[in-house]
């Protein structure tokens, strides 16, 4: 199969060594023509079934002989196919039983866009995908959709997937969901939870979870954003305190004034910062003003 997440424009036809474009193929032609297909790759009289089978006698085709179509044609015939005329039953299938990463991106956008149980399940299910745009398609549709298993699944994702984009991507997720679970797992993330990870969190999924839980109310909040005043990472910290600003409470002034002695000098000013926005004029102590120079 052509390698997966793999950069193109499959809006752009290939070009030859010479800089000339590559007309469609024979081979894409002949294909295309005979299950109702257009050049262009309209889909007309075709079901699922004579599809997947002649995008994978395509591939095939490539992979065996150079008279192949490009991965540009077919790409380009795989995004002209009306996946959203099939059923979530359909697409399902699809995205178990195909490996290559376009179809299955194309698979999960159709899903994403029915709105049915069958759907939302198939786009739970894409959540343990090993392509990362699909995992990212599903995630943003059901960000949309109601429902604690969903809210537990985007959570695990937060908390768990390999790729940090991702992680990313599901904590925006949960940050549109004002519930306590989706709380209690952003607070999760940025305290640098992970199960693999024995040594800590992702600063930057870190800091990703900290931005999402500023501006949202409760205790648990406030003690989970002053607890990361300790983490390890200076940006972490520093994310910390722009999250603690604006939240009236005496133990986040003690905690902020505390952060003037932090080693980091970014840190340092922006504890100064966030302290004179509160009205509580400070500077860094006498000792630590030799690090600024």
């Amino acid at each position: 199969m052509p390698g997966e997440n793999q950069e193109k424009d499959p809006e752009q036809p290939e070009q030859t060594a010479a800089g000339s474009e590559v007309e469609p193929t024979e081979a894409l032609t002949n294909i295309t023509t005979e299950i109702g297909i257009e050049t262009a790759g309209v889909l007309d009289n075709a079901n699922l079934s004579d599809v997947i089978k002649k995008i994978r006698e395509m591939i095939d085709l490539r992979e065996m002989s150079e008279k192949g179509a490009s991965i540009n044609e077919i790409d380009k015939f795989i995004s002209n196919v009306h996946w959203e005329d099939f059923s979530p039953k359909d697409l399902v299938k699809v995205l178990k039983e195909e490996n290559y990463h376009v179809v299955q991106q194309a698979a999960a956008k159709a899903l994403a866009g029915k709105e049915d149980p069958e759907a939302t399940d198939g786009l739970i299910m894409a959540l343990k995908n090993k392509d990362n745009d699909v995992r990212s398609i599903a995630i943003r549709a059901l960000a949309e959709r109601e429902g604690l298993e969903i809210t537990k699944a985007l959570i695990k994702i937060a908390l768990e997937d390999k790729n940090r984009n991702v992680r990313c991507v599901a904590i925006r997720a949960l940050a549109k969901r004002k519930d306590q679970e989706a709380t209690d797992g952003l607070i999760e993330v940025a305290l640098g939870h992970r199960k693999e990870l024995a040594r800590g969190g992702d600063w930057y999924v870190q800091v990703a979870a900290i931005k999402a839980l500023a501006g949202r109310e409760g205790q648990d909040v406030t003690d989970a954003l002053i607890a990361t005043l300790g983490d390890k990472d200076p940006r972490v910290r520093q994310a910390a305190i722009e999250a603690l600003t604006d939240i009236e409470d005496p133990k986040v002034t003690d905690a902020l004034e505390k952060a003037l002695e932090d080693k980091d000098t970014d840190v340092q000013w922006a504890a100064t910062k966030a302290l004179e926005e509160r009205g509580k004029k400070k500077e860094p102590k006498a000792e630590n003003l030799s690090l600024f120079g």
